[in-house]
């Protein structure tokens, strides 16, 4: 889920309904190459108007009325295709255009957001450095770890993930206290017990 959908979500800005209506719509936006087409340039209103119009009357998929135009080459609709894998509508845009914020609200909370954003990003840089296993990495790569780390809260007694789940993350304990255990209610085996600066998990 987008960080920042989820920090709108927690400070009010947003409903966790308003959220999904607007994911959803990003998702389905992403399948969409003539919505991508419009959006980035590629096509004038005018020329999408006549490719929608043989569509309809032809039959084609857009693709097919695009190349049938003249207006794209099997090899430029190959080039689109792998730029549809990049597109996506920003979730502020997406959410402005469907009235849950206005533009000047929106602008707000992107900013609190970045502010905060570059705060923890810091602060994990500072985290994963005190980590044994991060300590002797360079700068840069202490720098891209922390840009793409994810931070998640859990309550007491939250399982964050059972024997037999794939696994394939480092987890780092900011604070707190982690058991690990291995089978059942009443064979359990306890494994460990990590503590704020420990982790867990593998690579």
């Amino acid at each position: 889920m987008s960080q920042l959908g989820e920090y709108l979500v927690q400070e009010g800005a947003i409903t966790s309904d308003q959220l999904v209506r607007a994911l959803e719509y990003q998702r389905n936006t992403t399948r969409n190459l003539s919505l991508m087409a419009l959006t980035e340039g590629i096509l004038t209103r005018d020329e999408m108007q006549r490719a929608l119009a043989r569509q309809i009357e032809s039959g084609e998929s857009f693709e097919e009325a695009l190349r049938g135009i003249g207006f794209f080459s099997p090899e430029r609709l190959s080039e689109l295709y792998e730029m549809r894998k990049e597109f996506r509508i920003p979730l502020g845009e997406i959410l402005r255009r469907q009235g849950a914020l206005d533009e000047r609200k929106l602008r707000h909370w992107i900013e609190k957001f970045e502010r905060l954003f570059d705060e923890r990003e810091n602060e994990l840089r500072s985290l994963l450095g005190e980590i044994d296993l991060f300590s002797s990495l360079d700068a840069d790569i202490l720098d891209e770890l922390a840009r793409i780390a994810k931070l998640k809260h859990h309550e007491p007694g939250d399982i964050i993930y059972r024997e037999g789940q794939a696994c394939d993350a480092i987890y780092i304990i900011e604070s707190g206290l982690v058991r690990l255990s291995s089978g059942e209610a009443e064979n359990l085996l306890e494994l460990g017990q990590p503590r704020s600066r420990d982790h867990f998990g593998r690579l």
